[in-house]
């Protein structure tokens, strides 16, 4: 078996977020690099823990089989818990404005997100800001900037399952020898 050694070149970053959060209401008041930071941590500890094993036979479609792949399930609970946060921080606001703001900074965080090679954030942020109970919000979708539309359609571009994921997988092979948190859908 072979062995690594990690050799870390430089400390983490400062968090971007006051350490009392006395200014911190909402999930929207923490700069969207540090919740991609964190969501990418969170994110990077259930993905490491998957062993080629359980990607076998489907056990996780499987309900007597499920035990044998904890972490695949793990990763999709995780993305599915996601998709409802993101649809939540948007639903519960009490105006367009407070809509809009969110919507605006939910695409920041998933461009952040690809940034960290995040992809399994990105495509779950995306396909919740394009699940129907919020598509149709289209009072909100009509006073989003159109600078904000434009990264959204870039990122749908990205995480599009047309010709089997051909921009995704054009995108991961540029990063061959980098590290990053897949985005398992395709494979499952």
């Amino acid at each position: 078996m072979a062995t690594y050694n990690l050799t870390i070149q430089q400390p983490p970053p400062k968090p971007l977020v006051d350490v009392n959060f006395k200014k911190i209401s909402n999930v929207t008041d923490i700069d969207p690099l540090e919740v991609a930071r964190q969501l990418t941590m969170v994110e990077w500890d259930i993905f490491r823990k998957i062993k080629p094993k359980e990607t076998m036979s489907l056990s996780w479609n499987i309900k007597e089989k499920q035990h044998l792949s904890r972490n695949i399930l793990n990763m999709i609970n995780r993305a599915n818990e996601m998709a409802i946060w993101v649809a939540t921080l948007i639903l519960q606001c009490t105006s367009t404005k407070k809509r809009v703001n969110t919507i605006k900074y939910l695409v920041t965080l998933a461009e952040k997100c690809l940034e960290l090679n995040n992809f399994n954030s990105v495509f779950t942020i995306v396909a919740s800001l394009s699940s129907s109970s919020i598509t149709r919000l289209k009072k909100t979708w009509a006073e989003v900037p159109d600078i904000i539309l434009g990264a959204l359609d870039a990122l749908k571009q990205l995480v599009s399952d047309a010709n089997n994921y051909k921009v995704y997988r054009t995108h991961l092979q540029g990063l061959i020898d980098t590290p990053c948190i897949p985005f398992l859908g395709m494979w499952l």
